[in-house]
C-alpha cells in the first residue's frame, strides 16, 4: 500500500497524533500533506535525527532489510531482533507502537483479528539509504569514459511497447474460451505485436490465472493495461476502455514511463524484499551517472542480484557496464523521453520517421494509418495500399489521415504521399461483404407462402432460385421464432447453433477474472484488510502494569524470594529485562523461564550485553540465577509516552 491510501484509511485523531511527532510538530505541517511529507528523503532525515532512539533505528532496519513493503506480524520481527540486536521483545513492541506514532509503520486487521504491520510501498526508497545503504560509489567523469557498456542496442522504452500491444488488443480484442481462458492465438498476437516476447521477467515470480496459455509477457501487458485504466475485462475477453486509453494517451512521454515505472515496482518488485530494496537503491542513484553496484547483494544472492539487474535492464530503466573489472550500473532518466513532443519526419517516398520524443497520441494514430517498419531510437513507418485499407476499417477517410499528417509533421504532403494515399483510398468501399444466413424451404410452394407472409417477407432480404432466401443474420434468430410460431420450425446446422442462442456465456457462468484490479496476483495486498485505527498505549503493551507496586518498576530494591519470583514472572510475561545487582554489580537480564528447586527456585535467561562493536546493539549470554544471588530488582519497562488526547 503506498502512503496517501495508509495515511488516507486513518482517523483524523491518528493524523493529528503523527503531526504531533518532533520531526513534525515545529514545522506547521497539515494532515493533507502528510503523504509527502512521510515519503520525502529530507524528513526521513530529520526524523532520524530528532526522533528515533537506538531501539526505533534498529527495529526499522530490521523491518527494512527483512520485509520492505511487506506486511509482518510484530511476533515474528520480536525474534529476529533478539537475534540481529539482542533487543527484548518489550523493547520491540515499544519500537513499532512509536513507529506507528511517527506515521513510519501503519498496520491492518485481518478478518479474524489479527493484526499486520508494514511500511507503505513507497516509503521503502526512503528509508533504504538511511538504514540499509548500498553504498554505491560514483565513476567521475575521466572515469566513466573507461566504462565498456556491456548491452550493445538500448531496450526500447517500456511505454512504446505496452502501446503497441494495446493497440492490437483495440484493434481485434483478445477473446476467451468457453472456460473463461484467452485463446492461445489471440496471445500470441498481442504478444507478437510488442518487443517484449523475450524480455526476461522468470524472476519477478508472477501468479496469474490460465499460466499454461498465457506466457509471462502477455500477462504483464495485461497486468500493466488492466492496471492503468486502458484495458477492461469481461465475461468473452479483455477489451479497451477508451476512457482510459485517452487518458493515457494525453501524458507526456515522460510521465507515463515515469508512472510505468512505479506501477511495476508497486505491483511486482516490492513482492519480494530483496528486489525491492534493490529498485530503492537504484533510483536513489543520480540519474545518467555510472556508478559502482556496492553492497547490493548484501541482501541478496549473486545471482538474484544478476537476475533482477536483468530485469530493470531489459525494461530500460538501468545500464549496466565493466569498468577496471568491476560491475557498474547506470540509471538512465525517463526525462530522456521528452516532455515536449517533436514533429513526425515525413519523407517523399512516404516513409515517417517517428523521433522518441513523438508524443503518445501520434504514434498511436501512427499505428492506425500506417505500416510499421522498424522499432529502435527512431520507429519507422511507411504509406501504403494495405495502410490505406487498415486506416480505412478504422474509419479514418482520406481527408483525416492528410489532415493527420501535416498536423504531425508540421508540412505539406509531398507529392508522392499524396498520390499513395489518394490511390490507396481510391480503390476502397467499392465492394462489399454483408453477413447473411441462408433459409431453405423443401418446395417452391412454402417459399411461396413465406413471401407472402406479411410478418415474414421483411426479413426475406432475397429470393435465391425457387426454394432459397437470403436473410438478414440481424433478423435470424427473431425469423427462427416466428416460423416456429407458424409451425416451420428450421433445423439448424452446428455451426449455426448461435442462431438458436446456445453457446452463449450467461451473466453467471462469465469468467472469475472480471472486476479485478489486474490480471496478476498480488499476494501481499494489504489494503484488502481493514485499517487498525487504534494506537497502542503502555497498559495495552504491558496488561496489568496499573495493578503492580509502582517501585517495581521505578526502584531496584531487594525484595523476599517470592516477591522477587513475582516480579520475574511478570518480567516474562512482557518479555523484557530486569535490572539486578549481583555480587555489587548492577546488570541487566532477560529472564525466560522460572524453575522450582529445593532450595528455592532459579531463573533461566540471557545477560543483556553491549556489543562490543559499539553499534548500539546488544548480545545475549545464557545464564541461570539463583534466588539467593538476586540482590537487587527492577523490572524495566521501556518509556512510551501518553498519547495526547484534544
Amino acid at each position: 500500500m503506498r502512503a496517501k491510501l495508509a495515511i488516507d484509511r486513518l482517523s483524523e485523531e491518528m493524523k493529528r497524533v503523527i503531526l504531533r511527532d518532533p520531526a513534525l510538530r515545529e514545522r506547521a505541517f497539515s494532515a493533507e500533506e502528510l503523504p509527502s511529507i512521510l515519503t520525502d528523503a529530507e524528513w526521513a532525515a530529520a526524523w532520524t535525527r530528532e526522533s528515533a532512539d537506538p531501539a526505533q533505528r534498529a527495529v526499522l532496519r530490521s523491518i527494512v532489510s527483512r520485509y520492505a513493503g511487506l506486511p509482518f506480524e510484530a511476533d515474528r520481527l520480536i525474534r529476529q531482533s533478539e537475534e540481529q540486536f539482542g533487543l527484548t521483545g518489550a523493547e520491540t513492541h515499544v519500537a513499532l507502537a512509536k513507529l506507528r506514532r511517527s506515521g513510519i509503520l501503519f498496520a491492518v486487521r485481518k478478518a479474524w483479528g489479527d493484526r499486520l504491520l508494514f511500511l507503505p510501498s513507497d516509503a521503502i526508497a526512503v528509508w533504504q539509504p538511511l538504514v540499509h545503504p548500498a553504498d554505491n560509489l560514483p565513476l567521475q567523469r575521466d572515469e566513466a569514459a573507461a566504462v565498456e557498456r556491456l548491452a550493445k542496442n538500448a531496450p526500447i522504452a517500456l511505454t512504446f511497447e505496452l502501446l503497441q500491444a494495446w493497440h492490437e488488443i483495440a484493434r481485434q480484442p483478445v477473446e476467451f474460451t468457453a472456460k473463461g481462458a484467452p485463446h492461445r492465438a489471440s496471445v500470441a498476437r498481442v504478444v507478437a505485436a510488442s518487443g517484449l516476447a523475450s524480455l526476461r521477467l522468470t524472476d519477478l515470480e508472477l501468479r496469474f490465472p490460465y499460466a499454461e496459455q498465457v506466457p509471462l509477457p502477455a500477462a504483464f501487458i495485461f497486468d500493466l493495461g488492466l492496471s492503468c485504466g486502458v484495458l477492461q475485462l469481461d465475461g468473452s475477453g479483455i477489451r479497451i476502455r477508451r476512457p482510459g486509453l485517452a487518458r493515457w494517451l494525453s501524458q507526456p512521454l515522460a510521465a507515463a514511463e515515469r508512472s510505468l515505472r512505479e506501477l511495476v515496482i508497486e505491483r511486482y518488485c516490492s513482492a519480494d524484499a530483496g528486489f525491492h530494496l534493490t529498485t530503492a537503491a537504484i533510483f536513489n542513484l543520480e540519474e545518467e551517472r555510472w556508478y559502482t553496484e556496492g553492497r547490493l547483494a548484501d541482501w541478496q544472492s549473486f545471482e538474484q542480484k544478476e537476475a533482477r539487474l536483468g530485469v530493470l535492464e531489459a525494461l530500460g530503466w538501468i545500464e549496466r557496464g565493466r569498468w577496471k573489472g568491476r560491475d557498474v550500473i547506470r540509471r538512465k532518466t525517463a526525462a530522456a523521453l521528452g516532455d515536449a513532443p517533436a514533429p513526425l519526419i515525413l519523407q517523399p517516398d512516404g516513409e515517417i520517421l517517428v523521433p522518441p520524443e513523438a508524443d503518445l497520441n501520434t504514434r498511436w494514430t501512427l499505428q492506425d494509418v500506417a505500416e510499421k517498419r522498424a522499432a529502435d531510437l527512431f520507429f519507422v513507418y511507411r504509406i501504403t495500399s494495405a495502410s490505406c485499407e487498415k486506416a480505412y476499417k478504422a474509419g479514418y477517410s482520406l481527408a483525416g489521415v492528410e489532415g493527420f499528417l501535416k498536423q504531425a509533421s508540421g508540412e505539406a504532403l509531398p507529392a508522392l504521399v499524396a498520390a499513395l494515399l489518394r490511390d490507396g483510398f481510391g480503390r476502397l468501399g467499392r465492394t462489399r461483404l454483408t453477413p447473411a444466413t441462408l433459409l431453405r424451404t423443401e418446395s417452391a410452394k412454402l417459399a411461396d407462402e413465406l413471401m407472402g407472409n406479411p410478418e415474414l417477407s421483411p426479413m426475406l432480404l432475397e429470393r435465391i432460385g425457387e426454394r432459397d432466401f437470403l436473410v438478414d443474420t440481424a433478423s435470424a434468430k427473431l425469423l427462427r421464432a416466428k416460423l416456429s410460431r407458424y409451425g416451420y420450425p428450421p433445423e439448424e446446422n452446428e455451426e449455426n447453433a448461435s442462431l438458436r442462442g446456445e453457446g452463449e456465456t450467461s451473466e453467471s457462468e462469465e469468467s472469475g477474472m472480471s472486476g479485478k484490479a489486474g490480471w496478476i496476483e498480488r499476494r501481499h495486498d494489504v489494503s484488502l484488510f481493514e485499517t487498525d485505527r487504534t494506537l497502542q498505549e503502555i497498559d495495552d503493551l504491558f496488561p496489568g502494569l496499573g495493578d503492580i507496586p509502582a517501585a517495581w518498576i521505578t526502584k531496584e530494591r531487594s525484595y523476599h524470594p517470592s516477591t522477587s519470583r513475582e516480579m520475574l514472572q511478570r518480567a516474562i510475561a512482557w518479555q523484557t529485562a530486569v535490572q539486578v545487582t549481583i555480587e555489587g554489580e548492577t546488570r541487566f537480564f532477560v529472564p525466560k523461564s522460572i524453575r522450582e528447586e529445593d532450595s528455592g527456585w532459579s531463573v533461566a535467561g540471557s545477560w543483556q550485553l553491549a556489543d562490543a562493536s559499539g553499534n548500539g546493539a546488544f548480545v545475549w549470554q545464557e545464564a541461570r540465577l539463583r534466588a539467593d544471588e538476586v540482590a537487587g530488582l527492577r523490572i524495566v519497562v521501556p518509556d512510551l509516552e501518553p498519547l495526547e488526547t484534544d
